[in-house]
C-alpha cells in the first residue's frame, strides 16, 4: 500500500500523463474477439490520424522502422509494416507523444531496444512473443518518470533498478498486459522472479 502511495507521488510530480487516446482506442477495438480489419484508420478519429501521421513521419526519419523515407502518413506506414507491425508503430508514436524533446536520447534507446528485440524474434521465428518488443519499447519509462519528478533511481529508492518497479507500476496504472508489466519489472533483475 505504501509503495502505491510512493508511486502516486512520483506520478503526480513527474506529470507523465495517461496513454494517448488513440492507443486506448486501438487496444479496446483490437482486443475485441470479432476484430477483423485490413486497415486501421477507420478506428481512429481524423485528429488522431493526423497526429499519428505527424509522429509516423518523425519515426520514419529516424530510420528505426525501415520505413521508406517518403512515408508521410500513418496509412502509408501501416501498408509497409502490415497490421502486426502497426501495433508497434502505434505504441512508438505514443512514446514519442509522452517524451519531451530533452528526452530524445531515451527515445532513441527505447526504439533501438524494441526494434532489436523484434528482429531477434523474427530471426528465431518466435512470432508468438509479440509483447517482448513492446516491453522493450516501454522498459525505461520509469526512469523518465523518476527523473521528471526530480530524482534518480538512487534517490527514489534503494537501488539502481528502482525505475523498473516504477515503470511496471506505470504500466499497471495504464492497464497494460501483465506479460509486458512482468518484463519491465524484471529487466534489471539478475534472476527471474518466481511465478
Amino acid at each position: 500500500h505504501s509503495e502505491q502511495q510512493w508511486f502516486r507521488k512520483i506520478y503526480a510530480k513527474g506529470k507523465f500523463g495517461d496513454l494517448p487516446a488513440y492507443v486506448r482506442r486501438y487496444l479496446h477495438v483490437t482486443g475485441q474477439r470479432y476484430f477483423q480489419c485490413d486497415r486501421l484508420d477507420p478506428i481512429f478519429h481524423p485528429s488522431e490520424i493526423a497526429r499519428l501521421s505527424v509522429l509516423t513521419g518523425r519515426l520514419a526519419a529516424t530510420g528505426h522502422f525501415g520505413l521508406r523515407p517518403n512515408t508521410v502518413t500513418f496509412a502509408d506506414a501501416v501498408d509497409q509494416l502490415t497490421l502486426s507491425g502497426a501495433r508497434h508503430l502505434i505504441f512508438s508514436c505514443a512514446v514519442c507523444d509522452l517524451l519531451r524533446r530533452d528526452e530524445i536520447d531515451t527515445l532513441s534507446h527505447l526504439l533501438s531496444s524494441s526494434l532489436a528485440m523484434r528482429r531477434i524474434l523474427q530471426e528465431l521465428e518466435l512470432t508468438n512473443l509479440t509483447n517482448l518488443p513492446l516491453a522493450m519499447l516501454l522498459h525505461d519509462l520509469g526512469k523518465i518518470l523518476i527523473h521528471r519528478s526530480g530524482g534518480t533511481d538512487e534517490t527514489a529508492g534503494h537501488d539502481e533498478a528502482v525505475h523498473a518497479r516504477v515503470g511496471a507500476m506505470l504500466l499497471e496504472h495504464w492497464n497494460l498486459s501483465p506479460e509486458i508489466i512482468a518484463v519491465v519489472a524484471a529487466h534489471h533483475l539478475d534472476h527471474l522472479p518466481e511465478r
